[in-house]
């Protein structure tokens, strides 16, 4: 089945909308528990880069399939969908909007406030 020529597989670009908070750190629950001598629930808090965001809590399920740890994004698709991003990958891959790079304003009726909540 192998010729001996590798051929390259087809070339995507990525063209989703999606909102996304840069996060410092990672605080599990399990952490915390240990310190106040009680089981975990296996969550965690991500911690936004920008103070005016609080902390987002996350599920024991969400842990367990993203492996968030130190500096990365929180990611939410339009589905809602949620998943964890490395620093570099997102940001090779994104451009926020109104940034210097001269991408426009989102238009109203977009995808929301994806539930991300201010102080």
């Amino acid at each position: 089945m192998d010729s001996g020529e590798s051929m390259e597989m087809p070339k995507w670009r990525c063209i989703k909308d999606v909102h996304a908070l840069k996060i410092s750190a990672v605080v599990l629950d399990a952490d915390e528990a240990r310190a106040e001598n009680r089981e975990t629930d296996g969550s965690a808090f991500l911690l936004p880069n920008d103070t005016a965001y609080a902390p987002i809590k996350v599920t024991s399920a969400y842990v367990q399939k993203h492996r968030p740890a130190g500096e990365g994004y929180y990611v939410v698709y339009k589905d809602g969908y949620t998943s964890w991003s490395p620093v570099a990958a997102f940001e090779e891959g994104y451009i926020r909007y109104g940034s210097r790079e001269g991408m426009p304003l989102p238009m109203s009726g977009g995808m929301g406030s994806a539930g991300f909540t201010t102080r």
